[in-house]
């Protein structure tokens, strides 16, 4: 019922699903415990949460590759069609910023050549 009259309830509460309910539904379920100086990557489309066990500081950092690019303009239209408000990190900023530094950039011409594109 709550999704029904909130299809995006999930990116407004806190809510923990069991991982037994993705097992039993065919879904593939990961499990790991991060150290220090260690990154965790979700990939797009992915469901993700995690626990802090004692003290500690956490960040989270967005970041992209070039063969994600596709997928955060997917993202950002589907936020868009759904949500009064556009996204916190639009992707469209990150691609003007690559823009504009394009010429001190270290990136690799294939990475230039699909920004370029989708800009």
């Amino acid at each position: 019922m709550l999704f029904k009259e909130d299809p995006n309830i999930l990116m407004d509460i806190v809510t923990m699903i069991d991982p037994t309910y993705f097992l039993n539904n065919g879904v593939k379920v990961f499990k790991t415990l991060q150290m220090p100086g260690e990154f965790v990557l979700t990939f797009p489309g992915s469901y993700h949460a995690g626990f802090s066990l004692g003290l500690n500081i956490g960040e989270a950092c967005n970041f992209m590759s070039k063969s994600w690019v596709k997928y955060g303009l997917q993202c950002q239209e589907i936020y868009r069609k759904t949500r009064e408000k556009i996204g916190v990190f639009p992707i469209e900023w990150l691609l003007t910023q690559n823009m504009i530094h394009m010429d001190s950039a270290k990136l690799d011409i294939e990475t230039k050549k699909t920004i370029f594109t989708e800009y």
